[in-house]
């Protein structure tokens, strides 16, 4: 009986880790062959989301260094985060799986997130970029920032706009 239990007790986790790293970065990510037009624009953001949608702000905040991060949500491309910018998208209630990569060829990195929304409600996330020896790119962290950060960051810096290579 010790035997049965301890077998079902480590098979429930090597079933939850199953999936590859490609699925999982698929769920979140796009395709990793995307390409974009980007275009740094001042506008007013959307001061309220959609009806029965949420309003999810991506933002990037460089340190010591100039990067472009693409962002997923959801297994699409929602847009190109270049500089000191940010996007923004509108969601569907419920959870929801992002995610920040790096168009670094010499050093591909993917930040993964997920995360639940609720209509009529405004969420942040940040991409924080540092610097690397030489002044190349070093690290990214992606998560959610302090709101006044968040919004004093939207409220400063320009909006990126992006659109898909044909």
């Amino acid at each position: 009986m010790k035997a049965l239990f301890a077998l079902l007790l480590f098979a429930v986790p090597v079933s939850a880790t199953a999936q590859t790293a490609d699925a999982i970065y698929k769920q979140a990510c796009g395709p990793k062959e995307a390409a974009f037009t980007v275009e740094l624009v001042k506008g007013q953001p959307p001061a309220a989301p959609e009806p029965g949608k949420a309003l999810v702000y991506f933002i990037q905040k460089e340190t010591g260094t100039y990067f472009t991060t693409r962002v997923g949500l959801d297994g699409v491309w929602v847009g190109v985060i270049q500089h000191d910018s940010y996007i923004f998208a509108s969601v569907a209630p419920g959870e929801h799986h992002a995610c920040a990569a790096t168009l670094n060829r010499k050093h591909l990195e993917a930040e993964l997130i997920h995360f639940t929304v609720e209509a009529g409600k405004i969420y942040y996330y940040l991409v924080r970029g540092t610097a690397g020896s030489y002044g190349g790119f070093g690290a990214m962290e992606f998560g959610p920032p302090d709101s006044d950060e968040a919004l004093a960051l939207i409220a400063s810096d320009p909006q990126t706009v992006s659109k898909p290579e044909q």
